[in-house]
């Protein structure tokens, strides 16, 4: 019986290296296999790389176009804006100086330093303005320079 028993374990063990043997090759295969992609990979990757660094300079270019473009609205707005603001500024010249009756200094430093609607000289020039107009006018008492509003309205 050992006979056949040693038959039974010399066909199991060719079995065996058969099997290892497939496995083998099989590595073998997958090895080349993954060799071929690696080269693939080192092949292809530096252009999807350069690729990749133009797609980001593209992106670069339109995101500075897009925020050189100015907002239409916003321009439209700052238009109107500038173009009101002397009569704003003029209108509470005309507010303030009623209200309070103000020393010239008074007045200045109200518009120019608290409310910080324009510089000295552009207030000094609307102050100008609203003499001419009539509006309103600097009086000396005693010394002092006080604003006196003539009209209640600017005449333009």
């Amino acid at each position: 019986m050992l006979g056949g028993s040693d038959k039974a374990i010399r066909d199991s063990f060719a079995k065996v290296k058969e099997d290892f043997g497939e496995q083998d090759k099989k590595i073998s295969e997958l090895r080349k296999e993954l060799d071929t992609l690696k080269n693939q990979v080192v092949e292809y990757l530096p252009r999807l790389l350069e690729q990749n660094n133009q797609i980001l300079r593209r992106m670069e270019v339109l995101e500075k176009a897009i925020l050189k473009q100015p907002d239409p609205l916003k321009e439209q707005l700052l238009s109107k804006y500038k173009k009101g603001r002397r009569e704003i500024v003029k209108d509470r010249i005309l507010t303030l100086s009623r209200e309070k009756e103000p020393s010239l200094a008074q007045l200045r430093d109200t518009v120019v330093m608290e409310q910080r609607l324009c510089s000295r000289a552009t207030f000094y020039r609307y102050l100008s303005e609203l003499q001419a107009s009539g509006t309103l006018a600097v009086v000396s008492v005693n010394g002092l320079e006080r604003i006196k509003t003539l009209s209640q309205t600017p005449s333009q």
